[in-house]
């Protein structure tokens, strides 16, 4: 958080961020903020993703990316720093904007670029969600696993 807060100071329009989760973030009375808290229910953190122009994910190390995928799942593009598994689920050009880890500039231009490009914005929203059914659904899961257990069945014929 504290670095988003650092990048959001970069950028010369003003922004308001809206969070989520158990703890309150330390953002400063400078930024215009609202918490909700910790979101139970499915629905509710959809909506809270559709009520967002992005999503921005900033952290520096990252093992899969899961509120990444919720974000593209909802159809929200994504702004983020490229590590751990983020890239697995946000594609440069289909539904977000990766940038090198921990560079707050690009981080910012990123931002930046997604909020002022609104017609790439309207094309990775577009993308987002049929991306993210062809790649993630449960079918695809079950699929993906049924391959993966029949390649380790066939190393294990031969």
């Amino acid at each position: 958080m504290k670095q988003l807060v650092e990048v959001l100071g970069i950028l010369k329009q003003e922004h308001f961020l809206l969070t989520w989760g158990r703890n309150v973030p330390v953002v400063g009375e400078e930024l215009a903020h609202l918490h909700l808290g910790n979101l139970e229910s499915d629905h509710l953190a959809a909506l809270a993703y559709n009520a967002a122009d992005m999503f921005v994910m900033p952290p520096l190390e990252e093992a899969f990316g899961q509120t990444a995928l919720e974000a593209v799942a909802c159809g929200v593009p994504v702004v983020a720093f490229n590590v751990g598994g983020i890239p697995d689920t946000v594609k440069p050009g289909l539904n977000g904007y990766l940038v090198p880890r921990g560079d707050s500039h690009a981080l910012a231009a990123g931002i930046d670029k997604a909020l002022n490009d609104r017609v790439m914005a309207a094309r990775w929203r577009r993308r987002a969600t049929d991306w993210t059914e062809e790649n993630f659904s449960y079918t695809e899961n079950a699929r993906s696993y049924i391959k993966l257990y029949h390649q380790l069945l066939d190393q294990l014929i031969q």
